[in-house]
Formats: C-alpha cells, structure tokens, sequence
C-alpha cells in the first residue's frame, strides 16, 4: 500500500516535471522582464473583487483551477498561467498586496523590536569582548557573526530571531493562499519545505560622494547554483520577499538581472537590471539561481525591513548559506519575548 502511494507521488510529480520542461521547450515563455511592469502577475481585479484570496473567481472551483495549471500553454490566459511563466522566464515576480495592512504594521512593530533587542546585545557582546580581551568573540562582534544576528555586505543585518513565534508561525504567512499555491506548484506540485525564514534589515547609509553608489551596495550574486551543468530545470528553491515598508529605489530594494537564473546565463551582460520597488505587504518571489542584490539605503530615518522565507523541494538542503552556531543572546529571560502581545490570529 506504502510503495503505491509512493509510486503514484512520484509519478504525479515527474508529470509535473515534464510540463515545466515543456514549456520551455515549445518557446511557450514571454521573454525575460525588462521593465518592472513586466514583473507584476496576481490575481486580477475582478478575480478579487469578491474579496476571496485565492486565485480564480468564486465560480471557478478547485479542480478547474487545477486543470487550468496543469494544463498550462500559450491559449491559457488565467493569471495563474501567466504567472508561472513569468517566475519560469524571468526567474522572479512580484504579486501585489498579499498581506493585510494590518498584519503588516504588527509585524514590523515586532520586528523592529527585536532589532533594537539584538542590537543592544551586539553591544553588551563588544563590551564583554574588550574587558575580557577574548579575540575570538571580538572577531565575531566585529563580523556581525552569530546565529540570531548576521551583518552582510551592503548594509544588510540578517535577522533570524524567535522563529517560533508571530509572524513567522501565523499560516496566512507561511501558506499565503495567493503566494503559496503558486511556490507549490513552480516546484513541482508536491511536498514543499520551508528551509529558513527570518528578516533581512538594509541600515540607513549616507550617499557616497567620492565613490559610486554601486561602491557600497551588495555585491551581484545568486544563492545557490544549478543541480546539473548539462540542462536547465525548473526551480528546485524560491526565495519569498514580504517588504514591511513601501519599497522605493532609495530604500535599496532586491534588483534583478531576469533570465540570468538559466544554465549558463548567471553573467548575461545583456540583461536588464531591475530594482523591485512595491507596496508593503506584497510578495516578491525569485529563483534562488538568479543573479540579484540589495542596494544600499540612503533614507536616513527609516531601516528596511523585510521578511523573507525560503522554499524549496523536500530533497534540497541549503548547505552554502550556513550560519554561527554562537548565540548572541546571554539571558533568554530577558529577551524581547516579555515585550509582546500574543500573536494575531491570522
């Protein structure tokens, strides 16, 4: 009985395989975006207007929305479709408010708390390092190097702090009901695992006025590589971005080279770069192969906050992006848990 409901899963997902590839195959995919209005996808207006969070009208049930995306080709004009193959051309997307405004302010309200939380250990750790001459925990002080707290270049403060707790435990989060069936289905159709979750910050920075502005911000990179050099496949781990603020060029958003997450295609010097500027609380999703990074922020009274989670298919493990196993935390009872009210319940 096991083995054949094995044999079915594995069958249903090597079915989802070859639909992905054959979309690719028969040039059924826009060209990569070279504008950021050719990365918005989601629900249409009237697909919402009913206020149902789902893809699709509230005619339109589940098995024909099934259908609709397994059956996916150039006739096909449901957003979902379209979607797909922006993510499948392009390597990223971004789906307008996906987030009540509500949840939004909550969670930037928690998260800044813990920054100011973890910043003000960072410090109690550099005063303890310099009185205890301990060269090692200056070193890590000094990095930015501890398993709740990480510094990156750009003027990144990675965050990954009480992940049990809202928002990262709320299921309108984790199982958006308009994001999560899109990851879902882009990764074959099956089980999908969330690898890491967590709040990337960019730190306000004055403007440079001796050196470039591309001088201090991240470097060009991707998260991780290919599976396998001789083909190109379908994703196999997408990264979600939930901005907390509104995001404009100033801010120092996510910018993306799209197409460059294909097999050979990581240094196309031909194409565009795009900054994801949107509205607090939609969701920027992007292939973890595709060539992006974070600019710097020069709005010098507001921190950028942004959630981020990380999916990918039940056999990927992330082992390039690993983290200190040093806390910076000394006294759990004294974390900023005490400082918040119980979660929300959506």
């Amino acid at each position: 009985f096991f083995l054949s409901i094995t044999s079915i899963s594995f069958q249903l997902r090597e079915e989802k395989m070859n639909e992905l590839l054959q979309l690719e195959s028969k040039n059924l995919l826009p060209k990569p975006a070279t504008c950021i209005e050719d990365c918005f996808v989601g629900p249409s207006p009237e697909e919402r207007s009913e206020g149902k969070p789902w893809w699709g009208s509230e005619k339109t049930n589940k098995r024909q929305r099934r259908e609709n995306t397994n059956n996916a080709s150039a006739s096909d004009p449901s957003t979902f479709s379209d979607a797909m193959k922006t993510f499948l051309s392009s390597g990223c997307c971004i789906i307008r408010h996906v987030l009540p405004q509500d949840f939004v302010l909550k969670s930037k309200s928690k998260e800044t708390s813990d920054l100011e939380y973890l910043n003000s250990e960072l410090q109690n750790r550099r005063r303890e390092a310099i009185e205890s001459t301990q060269d090692h925990l200056m070193a890590r002080v000094a990095r930015g190097d501890f398993r709740e707290l990480v510094d990156r270049d750009g003027g990144r403060r990675d965050i990954r702090f009480q992940l049990d707790r809202f928002p990262f435990t709320a299921p309108g989060l984790v199982y958006n009901p308009i994001v999560y069936p899109l990851v879902r289905e882009l990764l074959g159709g099956g089980d999908v695992n969330l690898l890491y979750a967590g709040v990337m910050w960019a730190l306000p920075q004055p403007k440079p006025k001796k050196v470039p502005i591309d001088s201090i911000s991240q470097k060009w990179h991707a998260d991780g590589g290919h599976l396998f050099d001789h083909r190109h496949l379908p994703p196999h781990c997408i990264n979600v971005f939930y901005p907390l603020i509104d995001l404009t060029s100033d801010h120092g958003p996510t910018e993306v080279m799209p197409g460059t997450h294909r097999l050979g295609k990581l240094n196309d010097a031909s194409a565009a770069q795009i900054k994801l500027c949107c509205d607090a609380g939609s969701a920027i999703l992007f292939d973890y192969r595709l060539n992006h990074r974070g600019g710097a922020n020069f709005v010098s009274d507001e921190p950028r906050p942004v959630l981020y989670l990380c999916y990918a298919k039940p056999f990927f493990r992330d082992a390039g992006n690993s983290r200190s196993d040093h806390s910076i935390v000394r006294d759990s009872s004294s974390s900023a848990c005490a400082l918040h009210k119980p979660s929300p319940p959506w």
